[in-house]
C-alpha cells in the first residue's frame, strides 16, 4: 500500500489490496471460517458509504447475511473462493466475524465474462445515485469505444460487457455524436489522411456461432422455450393483452416494465413489473419488493417470494392459453 493511504475499513488485513471506486481500498482476500474469499473485481463496485452503513446494521442485527453470494464456480477450491457479486456483504461478514455465508456459483468462461456480470449486476442496482451511474456508463463507454477500435464486433463487445446489441449500438451513436472517431457501423477509425481506415490489422477471429434452444413449445410465434430474460420478455409481449396488461414502457433501469391491469370492467390499475428467468434471480439481483408489483418469469423457483409480490409463471400460463394464432 502507498505511504499514506489507509483503508476506510480499517479492521481488515490488507495483504496487497486494490483500490476500487472513490478511491476506498479493497483487501484481496476476506477470509469467513474457513475460506478464504477472493474480490478481483472490486474495481467494479461503486463505494456508496450511507449504503454500506444500513447494510452492516442490517446485517448486525439478523446477525447473517441474507442474499446469496455470487461465486465463480470454476475457481473455487476446498478453501478459496472467487467472489462475482456480494463484495460489501463478504467485507461486512468479516467485519462482524460471522463463520458462513449464503453462496450460489455460476459458471464462466473466462474472467472477461466474470467481470461483465459483476459490472451489469451492479450497475442494475436500485441504490445507486445518478452520478454513480453516469460514472459506470462513462467507463462502459471507453471500453466500447476501445474495443471497436481493435476490431470486435458489436455483437461480441455487447457479450463482453453483458447487454444487448442495441445498447453497443447507441452508445456507439453516442460516441460518434461526440467527436469519438470511431464509425458506429463500419467499426473504421478516422484516421490522419482523413479517410476511414480499418480499426485493425489483424481482425478479431470469429469463432463458429452456437446457438442453444430450450424445450420445444411451439407455442405460437415461439418454437423453443426462453432460456433467458430476453426470452420471457418476448413471450410476455406475445400474450400480455390476454393476461390482461397493457404495457406503456420497458426500460432499462428497476423495474424493467410500466403498465396498466385491467382489474375490473372499465378499470384499470398501474402495475410495476420485473423480468426474470427464473423468479429467484429477483433475490439475487437484490431488487427491492416495495418498488415492484408483479414478477412475470419462466420459472417460479422462489418460495420466500414476498406475499406482496405476484408472480406470473408463463411456462403454466401458456398451457391454458391457445398455441396457434386464429
Amino acid at each position: 500500500m502507498a505511504p499514506g493511504r489507509q483503508a476506510r475499513w480499517a479492521f481488515l488485513t490488507l495483504s496487497r489490496g486494490s483500490v476500487g471506486a472513490k478511491n476506498m481500498i479493497y483487501p484481496d482476500k476476506v477470509r469467513i471460517g474457513a475460506t478464504d474469499y477472493y474480490i478481483p473485481f472490486a474495481d467494479e463496485v461503486p463505494y456508496d458509504e450511507k449504503h454500506l452503513a444500513v447494510l452492516e446494521e442490517d446485517i448486525r442485527e439478523t446477525g447473517e447475511v441474507v442474499i446469496p453470494i455470487i461465486l465463480w464456480k470454476e475457481k473455487s477450491t476446498a478453501t478459496t473462493e472467487t467472489v462475482v457479486d456480494g463484495i460489501h456483504r463478504v467485507l461486512i461478514a468479516g467485519k462482524l466475524g460471522l463463520t458462513e455465508v449464503p453462496t450460489d456459483y455460476h459458471s464462466y468462461a473466462t474472467e472477461e465474462a466474470a467481470r461483465a456480470e459483476c459490472r451489469r449486476l451492479n450497475i442494475n442496482r436500485r441504490h445507486l445515485t445518478g452520478e454513480q451511474l453516469s460514472e459506470q456508463r462513462q467507463k462502459r463507454l471507453a471500453r466500447v469505444a476501445q474495443a471497436r477500435r481493435e476490431g470486435k464486433s458489436m455483437r461480441h463487445i455487447a457479450n463482453m460487457e453483458n447487454v444487448s446489441t442495441t445498447t453497443i449500438q447507441n452508445d456507439l451513436s453516442i460516441l460518434a455524436a461526440s467527436g469519438e472517431n470511431v464509425d458506429p457501423i463500419s467499426g473504421k477509425v478516422f484516421g490522419k489522411d482523413k479517410k476511414w481506415q480499418t480499426a485493425s490489422k489483424s481482425p478479431a477471429t470469429k469463432k463458429p456461432k452456437t446457438t442453444v434452444y430450450g424445450d420445444p413449445i411451439a407455442f405460437r410465434h415461439l418454437r423453443y422455450a426462453p432460456i433467458n430474460e430476453m426470452g420471457v420478455v418476448f413471450l410476455f409481449g406475445m400474450v400480455a393483452l390476454e393476461l390482461g396488461f397493457v404495457v406503456e414502457s420497458v426500460q432499462g433501469p428497476y423495474p424493467d416494465c410500466e403498465g396498466k391491469r385491467q382489474i375490473g370492467p372499465g378499470k384499470w390499475q398501474k402495475v410495476r413489473i420485473e423480468f426474470e428467468f427464473e423468479s429467484r434471480n429477483f433475490k439475487l439481483h437484490e431488487h427491492d419488493p416495495n418498488g415492484c408489483d408483479v414478477i412475470v418469469c419462466w420459472k417460479h423457483n422462489w418460495s420466500e417470494c414476498p406475499p406482496n409480490l405476484e408472480v406470473v409463471e408463463l411456462r403454466k400460463v401458456i398451457k391454458t392459453l391457445s398455441s396457434s394464432i386464429d
